[in-house]
C-alpha cells in the first residue's frame, strides 16, 4: 500500500502484515500532512525541503508510538540517521526527538555520518539496549535485512526512514514523493535563472543505485 501526499511524504506498511492500527494511523497522518501543506504556499525552496524533513518526522514518530503499543516494549525510541551533518536528516533528528518527547518517549540517536559500518554498529546496539521500535535512514539499504530480522527476533519493529528497505521484511517506511521533489527543485531552477543571462543547460547528479526512491528525483 502507498500513499502519496501533497507533503510529498509517502507511507509504506510491508504487505506482508495484515492491516492494522498502524494503517489507521498512516491514514491520519496522511490526511494532517495535507492539510498542513495546503496552508503553507510559497514557502522558500529551502524552508520547504526542511519542514517536509520535520514533518516525515512527526509522521515516523507516530507509525513507531502504534508499532511500540502493540509490541508493549519500553518507552525509548532508537533512532540511527544518514548523516546527521545534513540539513534534511538534522531536521529529521529534531522531528524524532521532539515527536518521542510528546508522545511521552525518550529517544537515542546514533550517527552513520555517511558510513556502512556505523549503519551496522549503531542498529545491533539499538537492539541491544532492548529499544521499543528503531526508526533508521540507511546509508547502505542493502545491509537492512540481516539487522531487520534480527530486531524482530528481538520483537522490536523497523521503520525504515527514506533512502530504501533494501529488500527487508521491515514494518513500516516512511518516504519523501522524490518525483515531485524532482518537479519542485526544477521550477525552483527555472523561476530563480529567469531574466538572467547564460547558459539554460541542465546537469543531473545520479544517486547511488540501492537509494531506489531517491532515483526518481
Amino acid at each position: 500500500m502507498e500513499m502519496i501526499t501533497r507533503a510529498c511524504v509517502t507511507i509504506e506498511q510491508n504487505d506482508k502484515k495484515e492491516r492494522s492500527p498502524l494503517s489507521m494511523a498512516q491514514d491520519q497522518s496522511a490526511r494532517e500532512s495535507t492539510a498542513a501543506s495546503s496552508g503553507q504556499p510559497g514557502l522558500p525552496f529551502r524552508r520547504k525541503t526542511i519542514w517536509i524533513a520535520a514533518l516525515a518526522s512527526l509522521m515516523i514518530l507516530t507509525v513507531a508510538a502504534v508499532l511500540v503499543a502493540t509490541f508493549m516494549k519500553p518507552k525509548v525510541i532508537g533512532f540511527t540517521a544518514y548523516d546527521l551533518s545534513l540539513d534534511f536528516f538534522h531536521s529529521m533528528e529534531m522531528g524524532v526527538m521532539e515527536g518521542a518527547e510528546s508522545l511521552g518517549y525518550q529517544s537515542i540517536r546514533h550517527d552513520q555520518a555517511g558510513d556502512e559500518t556505523r549503519l551496522v554498529t549503531s542498529f545491533k546496539r539499538l537492539i541491544e539496549e532492548q529499544v521499543a521500535a528503531i526508526i533508521v535512514s540507511p546509508i547502505s539499504p542493502e545491509v537492512l535485512p540481516p539487522l531487520v530480522d534480527s530486531a524482530h527476533e528481538k520483537g522490536i519493529p523497523v521503520i525504515i526512514n527514506d533512502i530504501g528497505g533494501g529488500g527487508s521484511d521491515y514494518d513500516a517506511i516512511v518516504i519523501s514523493d522524490n518525483w515531485q521533489g524532482g518537479v519542485l527543485a526544477a521550477d525552483y531552477s527555472a523561476d530563480y535563472l529567469k531574466g538572467q543571462e547564460g547558459s539554460r543547460k541542465v546537469a543531473i547528479i545520479t544517486v547511488e543505485p540501492s537509494a531506489v526512491y531517491a532515483a526518481r528525483r
